[in-house]
């Protein structure tokens, strides 16, 4: 058997695992302690519930409880397995498996991009076997098509380096992403302005304006249509259930508030995942340094990644509702940024040693190491608050 034919049973072997432990046993509830919101266990049902009477009862509505309209695209798929399988639980868990084991395959053909066969394949399986996406790819509750979505456009971004016409796709894409599951604006915009600054300091400006017309077309494509056809119909139910949601998903207006939400709440994947998002959160810091000193070398994979991850970060850190089925998409930027480390560690390449640390760069790196500086004191002073009990020692631990 030749090494390429080897390799490919392999890869093919792999994914068939990760879809394997995806599929079985779809009738088990999730695990009682995997949230503390009950949203794991009783959001599916309002969600596939229109999709349920139209299968069972031939109509969409039987009262004015309708989640479809505020999270269409995943609801029509819904629809369409219940349709060719039956109602039931397994069918409706089905779902989400699908758009996981889709996400799967997107993320390992984005990362081909990036790395060599085993070093994505290797990533791909952090992200693959990760307890938490693990978990939420078998709870219809709308994360995974967003991941889809998302990772859909961002593989389109990259097959648009050669053939811009892909960013239609990639418009329409974040569209369908934002249709699935509104909250997911942080990352779009965080994407989004990762494409900008790359084309900015790699691309002619006309370049720039051509390409944020197709990105800009493909998204109208969808978004028209929804407002007319799905928005302005149903506008009173779906501004019915945002008026119960935005509150708890937008920054506060107070800025003492918000800035305790920043500080005083470490990141749920931090305690969750706390090695990759370590690795993260460090390369995260180089990729930053990399696009103050030297733009032109970053990869337009990197400053995807890294809009995303930062966005979230910051969004995440301050909103009033911090529940983990928030923090799910951000396992991908996470994965993402510590397999690109543990990448350049291990080829050897030399490149980690080569950063020169300019005085521009000083603000930012105080400001990042202010946030698990101060978590380190926060848990320190709840073990052993003598060492605290007075300023000079507090004040002496801060320097």
């Amino acid at each position: 058997m030749t090494r390429t034919r080897t390799w490919t049973m392999f890869l093919i072997i792999c994914f068939a695992f990760l879809f394997f432990i995806r599929f079985i046993h779809l009738t088990a509830d999730p695990p009682y302690n995997l949230s503390q919101s009950g949203a794991p266990w009783g959001d599916p049902g309002g969600y596939s519930f229109n999709a349920r009477n139209k299968v069972l009862f031939g109509t969409w509505e039987v009262d004015n409880y309708n989640m479809m309209y505020t999270s269409y695209p995943p609801h029509l798929t819904t629809y369409a397995v219940f349709s060719l399988l039956g109602v039931g639980f397994a069918q409706q868990n089905a779902v989400p498996v699908l758009f996981s084991c889709l996400s799967l395959i997107l993320f390992f053909l984005i990362l081909r991009k990036k790395f060599d066969g085993p070093a994505a394949l290797l990533a791909v399986s952090l992200l693959g076997l990760n307890y938490s996406f693990l978990m939420y790819s078998r709870i219809a509750n709308r994360i995974m098509p967003v991941i889809f979505f998302l990772l859909l456009g961002i593989f389109l971004m990259e097959k648009a380096r050669d053939r811009s016409i892909w960013l239609v796709g990639t418009g329409m894409s974040f569209i369908l992403a934002l249709a699935s599951k509104s909250i997911i604006y942080y990352a779009v915009a965080g994407l989004l302005a990762g494409y900008f600054f790359y084309m900015l300091f790699n691309r002619p400006v006309k370049d720039l304006l051509l390409r944020t017309g197709l990105i800009l077309a493909g998204a109208l494509s969808v978004l028209l249509p929804w407002i007319f056809f799905i928005y302005l119909p149903k506008h009173e139910y779906i501004n019915s259930f945002g008026r119960l949601n935005v509150p708890l998903l937008l920054p506060p207006t107070n800025i003492s508030k918000l800035m305790e939400h920043f500080w005083t709440r470490p990141s749920i994947l931090l305690e969750r995942m706390p090695v990759i998002a370590v690795l993260a959160a460090i390369f995260s810091f180089v990729l930053l340094y990399r696009t103050i000193h030297a733009p032109k070398k970053v990869a337009l994979l990197d400053w995807l990644f890294l809009g995303w991850y930062y966005s979230g970060f910051f969004y995440l850190a301050i909103i009033y509702q911090r529940v983990p089925r928030r923090f799910i998409p951000m396992i991908l930027p996470l994965v993402f940024l510590a397999a690109s480390l543990a990448h350049e560690i291990f080829r050897k390449s030399g490149r980690l040693n080569q950063l020169k640390p300019r005085w521009v760069f000083a603000p930012f790196a105080f400001v990042w190491m202010l946030f698990p500086v101060s978590i380190l004191l926060k848990f320190l002073s709840g073990k052993s608050p003598a060492l605290f009990s007075n300023q000079i020692s507090l004040n002496l631990t801060l320097l």
